[in-house]
């Protein structure tokens, strides 16, 4: 995938084409280099489109990734905002030299406003 290899939006900013996702669960894939092309935040983009001044309310709601296999060279792994019940856990992260890295002085995670009730991994490589 050359960008994100998840993207959860919803325009609640000028269309208002999409809404909101509830109980997403993303399990037992392998993501194997994603975002080589870097559009997109992240591994995983949680974004929905609101307008400045009002991203402290959660618009998603209960969004699992767990139990994935990562092969990554990029950062971050997961942006979000505005989801309450975030769980990034129990992946399998390793290394990949497939590119260039990227990112390196970008944090695993960027978690912005109104992102509630959330569990994320350690990362060690």
């Amino acid at each position: 995938m050359p960008g994100a290899a998840i993207k959860i939006s919803g325009d609640i900013r000028s269309w208002h084409e999409s809404g909101p996702v509830e109980d997403v669960e993303i399990t037992e894939n392998v993501f194997d280099n994603c975002n080589y092309c870097h559009w997109g935040a992240a591994l995983v983009d949680i974004d929905p489109e609101v307008k400045p001044g009002h991203r402290h309310a959660p618009f998603h709601r209960n969004v699992r990734i767990v139990g994935n296999e990562i092969h990554r060279f990029h950062r971050p792994l997961l942006l979000a905002r505005c989801v309450d019940g975030l769980r990034f856990t129990d992946n399998e992260i390793h290394a990949s030299t497939a590119y260039p890295p990227s990112g390196a002085d970008m944090p695993d995670y960027i978690i912005e406003e109104g992102v509630t009730n959330m569990e994320l991994q350690e990362i060690g490589e």
